[in-house]
């Protein structure tokens, strides 16, 4: 819903992507799914919104590269290390 606010022009991309960084990791999770969940679902347009605020900041495929690869990286610290609190634990 907050990216439709971009893409619709109701607030400027620049604000809401420095106030909004975790879209990239949202996305970066969704983004190898996508078209599957798209044609599962029979929405073409899921997460069109999305995409679009996502796509369109400069250098979007290497941040998105970047979150993915912290993502994995977190998750295999807390396979290996079971003190690392989940967040179920917070």
């Amino acid at each position: 819903m907050a990216a439709s606010l971009v893409t619709t022009g109701a607030i400027a991309p620049d604000a809401f992507l420095a106030a909004h960084g975790e879209i990239f990791l949202t996305f970066s999770k969704l983004q190898p799914f996508l078209n599957d969940m798209r044609i599962a679902s029979g929405e073409p347009a899921f997460c069109s919104h999305l995409e679009t605020v996502v796509m369109g900041a400069p250098d979007a495929e290497a941040i998105l590269t970047r979150r993915r690869a912290a993502a994995l990286a977190v998750a295999a610290a807390r396979r290996k290390d079971s003190t690392v609190p989940s967040s179920s634990d917070r």
